[in-house]
């Protein structure tokens, strides 16, 4: 199977020759990387059972040996100052700029993965490469451009647990390290070979020697099927897990040809003595305030490091000074720079060969400290044979109070990155400081292990869950009032806020909050839907419709029915050939942004039916919806999320507005958001919030009576037993049965006048229909339905996006989810949409009917021509974490709610994972099977009545 791409190709960066090498390395090593990811998963769990890290006795003759790492490049000597950074175009000159002797260009921790960021990072290294790159500030009209001496480049890709989601090879991701070293690693290493440079790497998150064998093997294979001399790589690798502190040794030994030394990274190392330490008691930690170079642990971790990188013959480089400058206040400033003075002496003293700072602006300080104590361009022949560190040392609880004060700042500091991470942002300046994730990470997984074990603050509260979530909701109340109501309401913080208490609060600690995160990252900033000026104040217009389904013409059983729908007098209002329909031309024909207040007020009583676009007061688009009575279901939006985000609104209204199908006003909707480029918080991170405002909420008392009486009028009209299984009925007539029963429950004919339509207009359909049920599989959807013009004229089907055919699956969901399976868009590649089955679906041995016969039915009837076919992809293992477990139910919860069904995950412990559900049996059994199929670890799933 050929590389398949699920995002828009960059022809410069995505090149065949490009694609067909990222291919071959990923076949070539995603096997093994696999087998280690696993492998993590079974020496944590070791952990968890009270096992400690040590220094592997199988590698002791690794440690007492002489090896030394091969001859490092020229311009790699000399590494005094780095900047890191993430890798968007300004910042890439900036830091080439800026003095230091190395740029780390960051895919990692600094820089969130969406697409764009990816493959713009790409671009923007190749034209540094190049000294091509430039930039003109949009705002300002200043220019960027490098100057004649510029930093060396070393790039830092993701770490071997991160996939990267828009590319498939084999129908499986690719792993996001190897995609970002290919890609990189192939445009640029000839040229920088060309200009006395080298392709230089910065290696993260590594937790065994055997990661940093396979990253050997990956370079080896890069260099040879590119004709690159062997070892002409080099590579710094960051301690920052504990269980590579006992294992430095080995590292530099598997990475002997490539090795450009070690970096202690301090604060992923924070995150790391928690999170694998998380089931120790004795191991809960200080404020994070506190946890310095100077404690004892650290301490060691660092003069450890420094000792093993000189005795191999290669750098020991230190942590980073994360402040940056204060400008409006001096004295505040200058006693930042202190601690950073200090820091960097201490790093110099101790032997370490260079340093990190994240602000151009520290380079300076940073470089007046190393220039007065390392004369020298290093200083690799600084032994350090008087450090003895052994496993105690490491193993050395941090001392210091806890207190509330910590725990408030984590839940501020920890939301706050989300928030910018979740919108395309990776490097976040706070509170005088630039964060990345790992700050994030030490954030909310002190909150989790103060929380597990109860911990007891400095002020003599025992931390509990209740008091967490009054903590955090008062924090986020008070920042709220601080950035103010306009950034609040672009942003998207009721998401970070949710996936911060999610992961705080877990019954099982998420080993990375990028990994459940990813699947929420959004791509691009909030779009608005375009608007045409029309004048409010002109005349209604008669608008002329065709006839639709009358009496005359609906079959026998349904002519109660359809009577009913379409009031007293039945076909006596349809039966004419045409009929009149007054609508406000400029203002329900969907062009035009009007006040809700004015909208409400002239309509007030009128059932509108059609589609509608809420804007809050500064234009900004917030949800996108249809209904049978707009005014109402406006009125509805309103009393969940309050009038201001419900200002304005433009609406487009069905001329017949009896026979508006289903189906058709979802295409409308569908189209809207297309164009609107973006999915609207309403219609995505706060679904629940908005469409949970039920309309019969917003009525008067006498639209409610009438409402009531409409509803006890049907269900006389279809008998008191409807809701009884029938011996030997048809499953057509069963379908037709369960479908009155969710018309009446859910106040939605809109699915029975489909069915109507159908069996009017192509009554030879419905035989199809009947044959194709005697297959289970294919009985839902076994053809698309067939609707007529409904006052509206025709259009051409909806672009094909990859939301566009989530929404057109939702049809399909339902009757999957039942049947104890689902199906998941995975994308979409020269009209082939890829699609994998989940559950009962994805392992029975009829999903390829299941696919062709009905899913691609389906899709077909959307989209038309633009649908070339589908295929069905493997399933990918993610993470069993209760934040992941809910993100996969996202996509559920539509089909979930039209059985009438809710879900909640109440937590993942183990092989465990619990799950409130209320609904009919057969959906909550498509749930257990939905989650298992997507987190293999989960073995068995609870659920738990309200």
């Amino acid at each position: 199977m050929a590389v398949r791409l699920l995002a828009t190709r960059d022809s410069g960066i995505l090149t065949d020759e490009a694609l067909d090498f990222l291919a071959e390395l990923t076949r070539n090593h995603r096997p093994r990387l696999e087998e280690l990811l696993r492998r993590r998963e079974a020496v944590q769990a070791r952990y968890d059972a009270g096992e400690k890290p040590r220094f592997l006795p199988e590698t002791v003759h690794v440690r007492e040996s002489n090896y030394k790492v091969a001859p490092l490049p020229k311009d790699l000597l000399d590494r005094r100052v780095e900047i890191t950074g993430p890798v968007d175009r300004k910042m890439v000159i900036n830091a080439l700029n800026s003095g230091s002797s190395v740029f780390m260009a960051d895919f990692e921790d600094s820089n969130a993965p969406t697409w764009h960021n990816q493959i713009d990072g790409q671009r923007n290294l190749r034209d540094a490469v190049r000294r091509t790159i430039s930039f003109t500030d949009p705002k300002s009209g200043k220019s960027y451009k490098l100057k004649s001496k510029t930093a060396a480049l070393m790039v830092r890709p993701r770490g071997w647990h991160l996939p990267e989601k828009h590319v498939l090879v084999d129908g499986k991701p690719v792993p996001g390290a190897i995609f970002d070293f290919a890609l990189y690693f192939f445009h640029n290493a000839r040229e920088l070979l060309a200009r006395g440079s080298g392709p230089y790497f910065y290696l993260p998150k590594m937790q065994s020697h055997l990661e940093a064998r396979l990253w050997n093997a990956v370079f080896l294979d890069a260099q040879a099927l590119l004709g690159i001399p062997r070892g002409t790589i080099k590579a710094t690798v960051l301690i920052e897990t504990l269980p590579a502190a006992f294992e430095m040794d080995e590292i530099l030994y598997e990475l002997r040809e490539h090795s450009a030394g070690l970096n202690c990274g301090r604060w992923d190392m924070i995150f790391s003595y928690i999170k694998t330490l998380r089931k120790d008691p004795a191991w809960v930690m200080p404020d994070r305030g506190v946890i310095t170079m100077e404690q004892p642990c650290m301490r060691s971790y660092s003069l450890l490091l420094i000792k093993t990188c000189h005795r191999r013959g290669v750098h020991a480089m230190g942590g980073m000074a994360a402040q940056i400058p204060i400008k409006n206040d001096p004295q505040a400033n200058e006693a930042a720079l202190v601690k950073v003075r200090a820091d960097k002496q201490r790093e110099v003293r101790d032997g370490h060969d260079g340093t990190w700072v994240a602000h151009p602006a520290l380079v300076t300080v940073a470089l007046e400290v190393f220039n007065a104590g390392m004369p020298a361009p290093n200083q690799i022949g600084k032994a350090r044979d008087d450090v003895q560190v052994g496993e105690a040392d490491l193993l050395t609880v941090p001392k210091g109070p806890r207190t509330e004060a910590c725990l408030r700042h984590n839940c501020v500091v920890g939301v706050q990155y989300l928030e910018a991470w979740l919108g395309g942002l990776g490097c976040v300046p706070l509170y005088n400081l630039m964060e990345d994730a790992a700050t994030a990470e030490i954030c909310r997984t002190q909150v989790w292990q103060w929380l597990r074990h109860k911990a007891r603050l400095d002020d003599g509260q025992v931390l509990t869950a209740d008091a967490f979530g009054r903590m955090l909701d008062e924090e986020m109340g008070h920042l709220k009032g601080q950035l103010g109501a306009e950034r609040w309401a672009r942003g998207h913080f009721p998401e970070a806020i949710r996936l911060f208490r999610e992961f705080s609060t877990s019954a099982t600690l998420a080993p990375f909050l990028t990994l459940p995160a990813y699947e929420r990252l959004h791509e691009t900033p909030m779009a608005k839907l375009p608007l045409h000026a029309r004048s409010r104040h002109a005349a209604p217009t008669a608008v002329t419709c065709s006839a639709v389904v009358t009496d005359n013409a609906v079959p026998e059983g349904h002519k109660g029915l359809h009577g009913f729908l379409y009031g007293e007098k039945g076909a006596d209002v349809h039966d004419n050939a045409e009929q009149q329909y007054v609508l406000r031309e400029g203002e329900d024909d969907g062009t035009t942004l009007v006040g809700v207040d004015s909208f409400v007020a002239e309509r007030e009583g009128e059932r509108l039916t059609g589609v509608y676009a809420l804007y809050d007061a500064r234009r900004s688009l917030q949800y996108v919806g249809y209904a049978r009575s707009i005014v109402l279901a406006i009125k509805a939006h309103r009393g969940r999320v309050g009038e201001e985000r419900c200002a304005l609104v433009r609406a487009m209204v069905f001329a017949n507005k009896s026979m508006a199908s289903r189906g058709h006003l979802v295409e409308q909707a569908r189209r809207w958001l297309d164009k609107a480029g973006t999915t609207p918080p309403g219609n995505g991170v706060e679904r629940e919030l908005w469409e949970g405002a039920t309309m019969v909420a917003a009525m008067s008392a006498a639209e409610r009576e009438e409402h009531e009486g409409r509803a006890l009028k049907l269900r006389k009209a279809m008998g008191e037993n409807l809701g009884d299984d029938v011996e030997g009925e048809e499953p057509s007539a069963r379908e037709r049965r369960l479908n009155l029963i969710r018309a009446v429950e859910g106040d939605d004919w809109s699915s029975v006048v489909d069915g109507q339509t159908t069996e009017t207009v192509a009554p030879e359909l419905v035989e199809a229909q009947l044959r194709a049920a005697r297959n289970p599989i294919a009985t839902p959807f076994a053809h698309a339905s067939v609707h007529r013009s409904i006052g509206n004229s025709a259009e051409a089907p909806a672009p094909m996006t990859p939301e566009a055919v989530e929404k057109a699956l939702d049809e399909v969901r339902p009757y999957l989810i039942a049947d104890g399976g689902n199906v998941e868009v995975v994308g979409i590649d020269s009209g082939v949409v890829m699609l994998r089955l989940q559950g009962a679906c994805g392992t029975c041995p009829s999903s390829a009917g299941t696919m062709k016969m009905g899913i691609e039915r389906s899709l077909k009837a959307a989209f038309g021509g633009a649908l070339k076919g589908v295929e069905q992809v493997d399933s990918v293992e993610t993470s069993a974490t209760a934040a992941a477990v809910d993100a996969h139910l996202d996509m559920l919860r539509p089909a979930i709610t039209s059985y009438g069904a809710t879900v909640q995950v109440l937590g993942v412990e183990g092989d465990e994972c619990r799950v409130r559900f209320d609904g009919p049996p057969p959906i909550g059994m498509g749930v257990k099977a939905a989650i298992k199929d997507k987190f293999p670890d989960i073995r068995t799933v609870t659920l738990v009545a309200s």
